[in-house]
């Protein structure tokens, strides 16, 4: 199933592969174990949100401060609920479930290792969406955090780059790059097992998806494996976070529309 997460929604991880994939190359990883304890008496048993929730997509959620009244242009929002309704189903009776199994079975620094590997194996498109938006500096220190993670990180399961060097990741994709191109995000989508979205992220992750290494892998179902054990690993390290998110929602689908928008505009901005 090749659920994947673009962003923020129910299965948000930085998984997404896929189109999205890419984001689940995300640094949220990467940074983990560095950030350590913070919230650890999260939802949930949360030891490994504790670890996570201080970098990650759901932390700048506080920023977003829509103005009262503000009309939102929402063609699709009576398809955008009920598909907002279906995946939070899926992530609560599908994918929360198999990734508490993951974690019971496997202990955490193995976990954070695996995603590690994953936010490397993100590198391209990372590289290519800091080329596209000029932004040399940062392209240089994605390609050295590559070169020294691959290398010295044993395939980037360790990360020396931002223990010994402080390399950080610099997370870019080409929703984001158009969006640096002045393009605005087009009426919001809500993704099958994708999540929030808007058009131009949606068509981002398509040019996203053939800079995913994962792509090329011609056996369809060594790539779906590939995929899911992202996915799932991902969710596994940050079971609690959707959680805290939305349980005092009164409507769950425009906080997560309004946090997805919120997001994505604070992070073209950067």
């Amino acid at each position: 199933m090749a659920i994947v997460l673009a962003g923020m929604s129910p299965f948000s991880t930085v998984a997404a592969d896929t189109p999205g994939m890419a984001a689940g190359f995300s640094s949220n990883l990467t940074v983990a174990d560095d950030q350590g304890q913070t919230t650890a008496a999260a939802v949930d048993d949360g030891s490994d949100f504790a670890e996570s929730a201080g970098d990650d997509e759901f932390s700048d959620f506080d920023e977003f401060e829509k103005a009262v009244g503000e009309e939102v242009f929402d063609p699709l929002a009576g398809y955008n609920r009920v598909m907002t309704t279906v995946n939070d189903r899926l992530y609560y009776w599908v994918l929360k479930p198999i990734a508490r199994g993951y974690k019971f079975v496997l202990p955490e620094p193995i976990r954070v290792s695996i995603g590690r590997f994953f936010v490397n194996l993100g590198f391209p498109v990372r590289l290519v969406n800091n080329l596209l938006q000029f932004k040399l500096q940062r392209a240089g220190a994605e390609t050295a955090r590559f070169v020294v993670n691959t290398t010295a990180g044993i395939a980037g399961f360790w990360d020396p780059a931002s223990n010994w060097m402080d390399l950080p990741v610099y997370d870019e994709d080409f929703g984001q790059t158009l969006g640096n191109f002045g393009m605005g995000g087009g009426f919001h989508v809500v993704l099958p097992l994708f999540g929030p979205s808007n058009v131009r992220d949606a068509c981002g992750k398509v040019a996203d998806w053939f800079l995913n290494p994962v792509h090329y892998i011609e056996d369809s179902e060594a790539r779906a494996a590939i995929t899911t054990v992202n996915m799932v690993n991902g969710t596994s390290l940050r079971i609690g976070q959707y959680e805290a998110l939305t349980q005092d929602s009164l409507d769950l689908y425009i906080l997560l529309r309004d946090s997805y928008e919120s997001n994505r505009n604070k992070n073209i901005r950067e």
